[in-house]
């Protein structure tokens, strides 16, 4: 039996295939995915050593964490979505990745519940705050599950991007009147957060940042004449290597990728 959560958390039963067609598997989910690896192998040496114990938090369909499996790490994934969790089985059965992963239905608000006593090597995160209720409260728990030397990536939706993008697309009633929030029957994020105020709540948490890096700084504002083609998609991304964490242009990607560790 799963434990009741707050309904305004997004689950994602509706739209799990959607993001599986628009968000995984599309040119914009593979950036956000091969740029998110990169930086987590500069932060985190010892993942090329030795296997560690890695919970992903809100981890939908495990893309990410099939690639920690392969390396031969232990993902515990939890998901409040029993689609995205189908989802994250499957990918994993056609891996023959099955015995590397743990499934945990269940919202993040009640993972010391389920989890109780168990420290991890190192937690993920990602694109999970822009669909909470209360962010900065339902995340709180993470840290405590996170060995001493441990980390934490997570990774946010970014408002400060959201706010442009509406700029520069003639949405101005809409910057005027400050309405960002999805509906959350969409794939635009219900409760995006600036990225200063993420930095905050790791702050209050007692973690110390070791990166900032943007996640897609040019790939979505891409316009004109350029032509997606897998040459032009290589170049794209060393761009976005060379510029990930140099301002200003990191503060507009759409996502903020914040690395920090566990004293």
């Amino acid at each position: 039996m799963v434990r009741q959560k707050p309904q305004t958390d997004k689950n994602f039963d509706s739209l799990a295939k959607r993001f599986q067609k628009n968000i995984y598997t599309s040119r914009k989910g593979q950036l956000r995915l091969e740029t998110l690896w990169r930086d987590i192998n500069q932060q985190i040496p010892e993942l090329n050593q030795q296997p560690l114990n890695i919970l992903d938090a809100g981890g939908g369909q495990g893309q990410f964490s099939l690639m920690l499996a392969a390396q031969g790490h232990k993902i515990t994934l939890c998901d409040y979505s029993e689609a995205m969790l189908e989802l994250a089985h499957q990918n994993f059965r056609d891996a023959g990745l099955e015995s590397q992963i743990t499934l945990l239905h269940s919202p993040i608000q009640e993972l010391p519940h389920w989890l109780a006593g168990e420290q991890f090597d190192g937690i993920l995160c990602h694109a999970v705050t822009e669909w909470l209720a209360d962010p900065q409260e339902t995340l709180s728990v993470l840290p405590e599950m996170i060995r001493s030397g441990g980390w934490l990536s997570l990774m946010a939706y970014n408002l400060d991007a959201l706010i442009f993008f509406n700029i520069v697309r003639g949405n101005l009633d809409r910057v005027l009147a400050q309405q960002f929030r999805g509906t959350g029957k969409t794939l635009t994020p219900t409760n995006p957060q600036k990225p200063d105020t993420v930095l905050s709540w790791i702050n209050q948490w007692g973690l110390t940042l070791k990166s900032q890096t943007g996640i897609r700084c040019f790939g979505d504002w891409l316009q004109g004449d350029w032509k997606e083609s897998e040459t032009e998609l290589e170049k794209l991304q060393q761009i976005e290597q060379m510029y990930s964490q140099l301002e200003p242009f990191k503060n507009l990607a759409r996502y903020i990728h914040f690395f920090a560790s566990k004293p």
